[in-house]
């Protein structure tokens, strides 16, 4: 399986890069690609590849001209060879514990399913999931008609909730699914004591 990092936001809300974002001694980016550290490959989906070069990751542009999180599930599913396991890039309080079990949660379901995504908080979170290389022809349609609703995709195809309570047992707070879009966000996140990660 390869573990994407999708870093190719419009970024309109932050005023630095959001992989840049430095959260307790790291930048977000490497916490998200520290996270992935034991899949067989590593890539990064960027419209900003000088500033990630430092990672020595690999490195792919949206292939469309059309900022949605679809394109870059589009641009990996497209430059991989396998199953694609994805991070956003400002998601860095992610639990590896987690992300192993949705790893392994994919690894079984992906043959019968064409995503696997954890629910929280009574949502799913697409941002955090694991997507099947049968889907790039559904994407590559969805994205040629410019729509862009992951929650409406996710209806569309056959897709495997991981179970609220089952991501709970390991991620009860939901650290992991916390988005740093905004400065305010990103103060917010600092305050969280019981992280440690």
């Amino acid at each position: 399986m390869t573990g994407v990092i999708l870093a190719g936001g419009s970024n309109r809300r932050y005023p630095i890069l959001k992989g840049l974002i430095e959260f307790r001694g790291k930048r977000s980016i490497e916490r998200v690609a520290e996270s992935l550290k034991d899949l067989s490959r590593r890539l990064i989906i960027t419209n900003n590849p000088e500033a990630y070069f430092y990672l020595g990751l690999p490195m792919y542009g949206d292939l469309f001209d059309f900022r949605c999180p679809l394109t870059g599930i589009y641009t990996a599913l497209i430059n991989s060879e396998s199953e694609i396991l994805v991070i956003a890039v400002d998601m860095p309080l992610i639990n590896p514990r987690l992300l192993n079990f949705i790893r392994d949660e994919a690894k079984n379901r992906l043959k019968s399913y064409d995503a696997v995504i954890p629910i929280f908080d009574s949502k799913a979170q697409p941002l955090l999931g694991a997507y099947s290389r049968r889907l790039i022809p559904v994407v590559r349609e969805w994205i040629e008609k410019k729509r862009c609703g992951m929650t409406d995709f996710l209806k569309e195809i056959k897709t495997y909730y991981i179970p609220e309570a089952a991501i709970k047992s390991i991620d009860p707070e939901g650290f992991s699914f916390i988005n740093i879009n905004t400065p305010e966000d990103k103060i917010r996140a600092e305050e969280i004591k019981d992280f440690n990660v």
